[in-house]
């Protein structure tokens, strides 16, 4: 009897021992999601009132270049809108279309760069380390619009 009960506690104490451990190799708590960084936009959709959404690839990269980007700088001091193109001799060279500034507040990002297509006050519908998407309203007549862009980050 005594060789079970040793038996028996040397399985319990061996159990508790395999299931009690995890690992101990976290890596950290993850990286948050920032808008800070260089962002090249993917595609646009927008939807009309109750009509269908469109979704349009974005079509501006110009083949052989670098892809067109946004960048927010850190801490909401700059935004830039950079375009390549090639030039007469077919070399790709660097244009910054637009300068400003941006700040975000919870679910708000605001860009403010009078001569760029992208100065606005945006909801952020996505954040991720590798994605960014965002949308802002429109009235148009008795409907909204509403335009959706989405970018990745390189």
């Amino acid at each position: 009897m005594k060789k079970i009960k040793t038996v028996l506690v040397a399985f319990v104490l061996a159990g508790l021992t395999l299931t009690s451990c995890g690992s101990d190799d976290n890596s950290g708590p993850a990286t948050p999601a920032t808008v800070v960084g260089k962002w090249t936009q993917t595609r646009t959709v927008t939807k009309l009132g109750t009509q269908a959404e469109t979704s349009t690839p974005y079509e501006f990269n110009v083949a052989g270049c670098d892809k067109n980007y946004i960048e927010f700088a850190t801490a909401g001091s700059l935004f830039k809108e950079q375009y390549f193109f090639k030039n007469g001799a077919q070399v790709c060279v660097e244009d910054t279309q637009a300068t400003g500034t941006w700040s975000k507040t919870n679910e708000t990002l605001t860009i403010n760069s009078p001569e760029s297509a992208y100065d606005e006050v945006y909801k952020i519908i996505t954040l991720s380390n590798s994605q960014l998407v965002i949308s802002f309203d429109t009235q148009a007549g008795p409907n909204t619009l509403v335009t959706t862009y989405y970018f990745t980050k390189i």
